[in-house]
């Protein structure tokens, strides 16, 4: 549909989907305030969903749990798929079109298999552990250090460090060569709003460039040499052929964007406390501690949207097929009945349950190692060279972001 809709057409649709959701929020329901993703505080609508029940029904449309323990099954279970069922001709002509049928994100790997997801997850681990990746592993290290020694004074965390690191790091592991780097980091940055957009419609302007990069992204990757290089694609080229795109695809749209939020959503919180930076500083080898911690208490994937693939019944919740399923996964991992002092950033955390952010049978699923490394090293080489850093004005997060909350600008001074 997208593809063929004129700029009036898409346009009109986007503002009444929104509109639907502005419509759901203004009733205080706390889950189409989260899709709204204005200037309530998310941790205290994670709270009240937490409080109105286990799994609870929203006037936007969905089943959505903010509790840990049911979140934990739900990701497990299987009869919970990504990909909603094709419509039915029962359906009245006059239906609104959903945001899957306006933006259609599978090009990207965004409603992938559970099993697909999974498999790809563990090849991309297989990938990363082989030897022919040292030279790339060591490349990403070199350059990330290189980048932090040369900030200085006055600066933006995100957009002179985060994202610069990510789509760096991205390309390396990738083999993108050279040449195409710039192209590459330019059409990541108009890929970034995928996640979002799969539950909150985009401006125009962004849905354009979002689609335009997806195809522009697709054909660089096409492009490339792959099968004798020492990188991911040329890895998995040799492993598992069949992977090598949507892999690509998913570091480049999805990976790249939650490796800078992370590394931000990092910062930010070890620059929240004086004593916490200072703490990594002295042990730059508690970076991984701290990155740990934050895909607890901010996680660069707050939510995930599952959809019923048949009838089923939750504890008693008859669920019918096609329904949206929601776990809130940031609110999850702030329950007090599965974290001790959940508000509380302790990187010294040792974690009485399971972390919640990127499931093995989620799309971020596929990138979480990837993700985690990269964050991991980039704040360890701030840590080494900048151990007076700090914070220098509020900063703020991209708009009509409910799954990732992307930060846009931080300003910090070394």
């Amino acid at each position: 549909m997208t593809a063929t809709s004129t700029d009036d057409a898409l346009g009109s649709t986007l503002m009444t989907l929104r509109g639907f959701q502005w419509v759901y929020g203004a009733r205080q329901d706390p889950y189409a305030l989260l899709l709204r993703a204005e200037s309530d505080d998310p941790h205290e609508l994670g709270r009240r969903v937490r409080a109105n029940g286990a799994l609870t029904w929203s006037s936007a449309e969905a089943w959505v749990t903010a509790t840990h323990a049911l979140a934990v099954r739900l990701l497990r279970d299987e009869r919970l798929g990504l990909r909603k069922p094709p419509p039915t001709d029962s359906a009245p002509s006059w239906a609104m079109p959903t945001l899957d049928d306006v933006l259609p994100l599978d090009d990207v790997g965004l409603q992938l298999d559970r099993t697909d997801c999974e498999r790809f997850g563990r090849s991309v681990a297989a990938a990363l552990a082989a030897p022919r990746l040292k030279k790339a592993h060591t490349e990403i290290t070199v350059r990330i250090d290189r980048l932090a020694a040369g900030l200085n004074g006055m600066f933006d965390l995100t957009s002179d460090y985060a994202v610069p690191v990510a789509t760096m790091a991205t390309s390396v592991l990738l083999g993108v060569p050279a040449a195409h780097q710039e192209e590459f980091a330019r059409l990541c940055a108009g890929a970034a709003t995928a996640l979002d957009a799969t539950l909150c419609p985009p401006r125009l302007d962004t849905a354009r460039l979002l689609l335009d990069s997806i195809a522009g992204l697709r054909e660089l990757l096409v492009s490339l040499p792959t099968g004798a290089g020492d990188d991911l694609l040329g890895e998995l080229t040799r492993t598992e052929p069949d992977s090598v795109l949507p892999v690509a695809l998913l570091h480049c749209a999805v990976g790249a964007d939650l490796t800078a939020t992370l590394i931000a959503n990092t910062m930010c919180a070890l620059l929240a406390e004086p004593g916490r930076w200072t703490a990594v500083a002295t042990d730059p080898g508690l970076a991984a501690a701290a990155v740990r911690e934050t895909l607890r208490f901010a996680p660069p994937v707050r939510l995930q949207r599952l959809v019923a693939r048949t009838d089923l019944d939750l504890d008693g919740t008859a669920i019918t097929a096609g329904s949206e399923v929601v776990v809130l996964l940031e609110a999850a991992n702030r329950d007090p009945a599965a974290f001790a002092d959940p508000d509380h950033f302790d990187p010294g955390r040792e974690p009485a349950a399971e972390i919640l952010w990127a499931h093995p049978a989620m799309p971020a699923g596929v990138v979480a190692e990837t993700v985690r490394r990269h964050a991991t090293v980039a704040v360890s080489a701030l840590a080494a060279h900048l151990p007076t850093l700090r914070a220098a004005g509020e900063g703020y997060r991209r708009l009509r972001s409910p799954v990732t909350g992307s930060p846009l600008s931080r300003p910090v001074v070394a």
